[in-house]
Parts: C-alpha cells; sequence; structure tokens
C-alpha cells in the first residue's frame, strides 16, 4: 500500500518520531484540544512525551492497516498538523477520518486540501465506499470544511461527549464513492 502522497501546497507521510517535537508545539494550544476529539484522547498540555506515544501507537495501527496517522507538512517540509482515516472497516467499506492543524496554518487552504488527500486515499487506495467524520457541534470551522468539501450532515449526537462538567453534541457527516467521483474527478494528487 501507498503512503505517501503530494497535493498541490502539501505532503501527507507517516508519523516519524522526528515529528514529536512540532506535534507538541502545535498541539499545545487549548482551542485545538476543545475542538478535536473526546477528553483523554487528545491531551492538553500536548507533551513531548504524548506525541512520542501517539507515534508509536500510529506506527503499530499503520503496520496492522487499521489505523493510518499522516503527518501534513508544508512545501518545505515543516509539520503543519495530523490527519488520520480510523475505524477501517473493510467489509462493510467504510471508514471515519480526523484532522487537526496547528493554529498558524488555519485559514490558508490546507485543511481542506489535506481532508481531500484523506478522501481520494479512503476511496482510491482502501476501496472505501463512505468516508464519515464527526465534529463538535460548537466546531463552527470544522463542520463549515466538511460541508465545503462535499459531505453531508447525517445526523446529530445529543450530549455524546462530556467535557468537562457539559455534554456536547456531535455532528456526523459523510460522503460516499459515488459523490466523490462526481466532486473530485478533476483533484489531482500524486501518489509515490
Amino acid at each position: 500500500m501507498i503512503l505517501e502522497s503530494a497535493g498541490k501546497h502539501i505532503t501527507m507521510k507517516p508519523l516519524e518520531y522526528k515529528d514529536a517535537i512540532d506535534i507538541s508545539v502545535l498541539g499545545s494550544d487549548l482551542e485545538i484540544a476543545r475542538v478535536t476529539a473526546e477528553p483523554g484522547k487528545f491531551p492538553y498540555p500536548y507533551t513531548i512525551p504524548n506525541a512520542v506515544s501517539f507515534i508509536a501507537y500510529s506506527i503499530n495501527m499503520m503496520q496492522s492497516k487499521s489505523e493510518l496517522n499522516f503527518g501534513i507538512h508544508d512545501s518545505k517540509g515543516a509539520l503543519m498538523g495530523v490527519f488520520g482515516i480510523f475505524n477501517l472497516n473493510y467489509f462493510t467499506r467504510k471508514c471515519e477520518i480526523g484532522f487537526w492543524l496547528g493554529k498558524k496554518f488555519w485559514r490558508k487552504g490546507f485543511g481542506s486540501e489535506g481532508v481531500m488527500m484523506l478522501i481520494k486515499f479512503s476511496f482510491e487506495n482502501l476501496g472505501m465506499n463512505k468516508v464519515y467524520a464527526k465534529a463538535f457541534s460548537d466546531n463552527l470551522k470544522g463542520s463549515g470544511l466538511l460541508e465545503k468539501l462535499g459531505f453531508g450532515l447525517e445526523g446529530e449526537l445529543k450530549d455524546e461527549i462530556r467535557y468537562g462538567k457539559k455534554y456536547k453534541n456531535v455532528l456526523i457527516y459523510s460522503i460516499l464513492r459515488k459523490d466523490y467521483l462526481k466532486i473530485y474527478k478533476n483533484y489531482e494528487m500524486n501518489i509515490s
């Protein structure tokens, strides 16, 4: 399976231990931690030992093809964030994607390009029929990005995640292979 690809402005490749410091620095932002995942799955602050542990986990999962986590790098090779494909079900041909970018890379098109790369990889390399993603209902940037890229809202899970003393609703978005083929037929990505 080919695991490295290049878009127009970014490169997606498997995480390496040398990414630990950058993951720690970029991930130690409370705003990212609040919108990224369930409490406990995305630590705050994101320490270097947390990053090393996540990278070791990612390498192990990559070998079993049960979860694929990638570093997203700019044209100079700097790590900008982590994008992943998980909850892979090769029988039903569906998977979930998740992503986060360091705050200094927001609103520059890198998130859109990275998600497009995940979508293409999921459909073309993994043979998926459905790609889905979740976003907290108060994560307007994440929801907006998914909608902009052709994901449709499937539903809302009420009080799905306990966050501190409050519960948060989770929105579920998806895109099907047939819709991907219509929307992304002209999207170019180099896979090496």
